[in-house]
C-alpha cells in the first residue's frame, strides 16, 4: 500500500489497505463469530458430563490471549487518539468515520480479543466452581455477538472505502467557502472529492473566475483615473493601423491567459495548504474552468 504511483496505478496502492483489512474482518467474522456461536448452541443442546480439568486449560489459554492482546490494544488506542485529535474529531466518531483503517482494525480486533478473553476466563472459573456448562454457552454467545458487531463495523468501513468515500461534508463546504471568498473567484461548481487511504486525497472542481478582477490585476487598474489608466489610454491612442490594433489585442489576450494560469495555480496552492492542515500528504487536484 505504500508503493509509489506508477503508470497502471496513477493514484497509488492505498486501497490495498482496505483489501487486506476486509479479508481480515471476514476471517474474524468466521472464526471469532460463527464458530463460538455454533459451539454455544451445541453446548446448550448436549448433556455431556462436565470436564473440570478442561476448565483450567481453557481459562489459562484465555488469560494468555488477554495478556498478549492488551499491549497492542493500548498502542492502537493511543495512535487513534492522536489521529482523531489531528482530524478534530472525537475518538468514537473517528472510530466510525476515520480513515486510519490499519489502527482502527487493530484496535477493534484487539478490543474484541480482550473482551472474549475476559468472558472466557470468567466462564471457565464459573464452570469449574459449579460444573454447569451453561456458563460456557453464555461466554460463547457473548464472544460471538461482540465479534459479529465489531467485524460488521469493519466490513462496513472497508466497503465504503473501496467504493470511494468523500471528505467530510463540513470540510468540503469550508473549502468551497474559502475559495469563493477570494476576489478572483466568482463561484465553485461540481466539487468532487475522494479519500484514498490514510493521507491521500483527490479534489476536482470547476472554477468560475472573475474576468474583470483578473484584468484589473494585470493592468493594475484599481483606481480611475490613475497613472496606469492614463498609460493604457495613451497606448490605445497610439494604435494607428489595423495591424497595430491586432497586435495589441493578441498581446493582451496572451497576458490574460498567463494570468489565468497563475490564478489556477494560486487557487490550487490554497487548497493544498488547507488539505495539508488536515494532515493529508498527497494531493491530486484537478481544477477546470467553468
Amino acid at each position: 500500500a505504500t508503493r509509489d504511483p506508477d503508470y497502471r496505478h496513477p493514484y497509488g496502492y492505498e486501497r490495498l489497505r482496505y483489501v487486506f483489512t476486509d479479508r481480515s474482518s471476514l476471517i474474524l467474522l468466521g472464526v471469532g463469530g460463527i464458530l463460538p456461536l455454533i459451539h454455544g448452541i451445541q453446548t446448550l443442546v448436549s448433556h455431556d458430563e462436565p470436564n473440570l480439568s478442561s476448565a483450567w486449560v481453557m481459562g489459562g489459554l484465555f488469560l494468555v490471549v488477554g495478556v498478549l492482546e492488551t499491549p497492542a490494544l493500548i498502542r492502537s488506542y493511543h495512535a487513534l487518539r492522536t489521529t482523531s485529535k489531528r482530524a478534530r474529531m472525537s475518538f468514537m466518531k473517528y472510530l466510525s468515520n476515520g480513515n486510519d483503517i490499519i489502527n482502527i482494525t487493530t484496535f477493534v480486533e484487539c478490543a474484541l480479543g480482550v473482551l472474549a478473553a475476559g468472558a472466557g476466563v470468567a466462564s471457565s472459573f464459573q464452570y469449574w466452581i459449579t460444573g454447569d456448562p451453561i456458563y460456557d454457552s453464555i461466554a460463547s454467545v457473548i464472544m460471538a455477538t461482540s465479534v459479529v458487531a465489531g467485524s460488521s463495523l469493519l466490513l462496513t468501513k472497508n466497503t465504503r472505502a473501496l467504493v470511494g468515500e468523500t471528505l467530510p461534508v463540513e470540510f468540503v463546504e469550508y473549502l468551497i467557502f474559502t475559495l469563493e471568498e477570494d476576489d478572483i473567484v466568482n463561484s465553485v461548481h461540481d466539487v468532487k472529492t475522494e479519500v484514498l487511504g490514510l493521507d491521500t486525497v483527490r479534489f476536482k472542481a470547476e472554477i468560475e473566475f472573475n474576468a474583470e478582477a483578473i484584468t484589473r490585476k494585470i493592468k493594475n487598474l484599481y483606481n480611475i483615473p490613475s497613472p496606469e489608466s492614463a498609460q493604457l489610454l495613451e497606448q490605445m491612442r497610439g494604435l494607428g493601423c489595423e495591424e497595430g490594433a491586432e497586435d495589441w489585442v493578441m498581446r493582451n489576450n496572451a497576458m490574460y491567459q498567463t494570468a489565468l494560469s497563475s490564478e489556477l495555480q494560486r487557487i490550487e496552492d490554497i487548497l493544498k495548504r488547507h488539505l495539508a492542515e488536515a494532515h493529508f500528504k498527497n494531493f491530486y487536484i484537478d481544477l477546470e474552468l467553468w
